[in-house]
This record gives structure tokens, sequence and C-alpha cells, in this order.
């Protein structure tokens, strides 16, 4: 497989996950809902609990 062929496959996802990025949310984040055997959306918030900074209504 070449690089232009990967650079076509992974472009959509690598350009989706630069704007989630630019849109403040953190990396850890990202990575853990990517996560398919992970822990749900509701067990990382318990766990981790809300930020001070609401990066998600920020804007």
């Amino acid at each position: 497989m070449g690089a232009t062929t990967l650079e076509k496959t992974s472009r959509p996802a690598t350009e989706l996950c630069m704007q989630l990025l630019a849109a403040g949310i953190p990396l850890s984040l990202i990575c853990d809902l990517t996560d398919v055997d992970g822990p749900s959306s509701r067990d990382i918030l318990e766990h981790e609990g809300r930020p001070e900074l609401a990066w998600w209504a920020a804007g």
C-alpha cells in the first residue's frame, strides 16, 4: 500500500480528529470514545468529573 492510498483512506478521519481538537475537545476524550471496548461516556464522566471550563459550550 503506497502513501497515496493511505492518505486517501485516512484523510477524512484525520480531518475530523483535527476539527475536534481545534474545537477544544481533549485528546484523551477522543481516544476514550474511539475505543470500542472502552468505558461508556457516562462512566468516563462519572470517573473523571466535569471540567471547570465547559469546552463543549465555549464558543
